[in-house]
């Protein structure tokens, strides 16, 4: 069973959940725990996504969409506060 970038496969008598690279990230007891934390996780990879496209849209040079996109700087930082504490999913 695929779970968007996760794959979820009977592993003895629990669950796998395995990213793309086929490394384990999670392991539970029933079916859908292991469904659970690949949805969870997607949820958190669609959220760092949406992060890296607002840093990108107002970061001087990169702005993909506009010229003249502007937040408020404490936003901008909060954005790059988040995707520096998340990490690149």
């Amino acid at each position: 069973m695929t779970a968007g970038r996760y794959t979820i496969a009977p592993e003895g008598r629990a669950w796998a959940v395995r990213d793309a690279a086929g490394e384990l990230v999670a392991l539970t007891v029933y079916k859908r725990g292991a469904a659970e934390v690949a949805r969870r996780l997607e949820a958190g990879a669609a959220a760092q996504a949406a992060l890296r496209a607002v840093a990108a849209e107002v970061t001087p040079g990169r702005r993909p969409l506009s010229s003249d996109s502007w937040l408020p700087s404490e936003i901008v930082a909060q954005v790059l506060a988040a995707l520096a504490e998340g990490g690149q999913p």
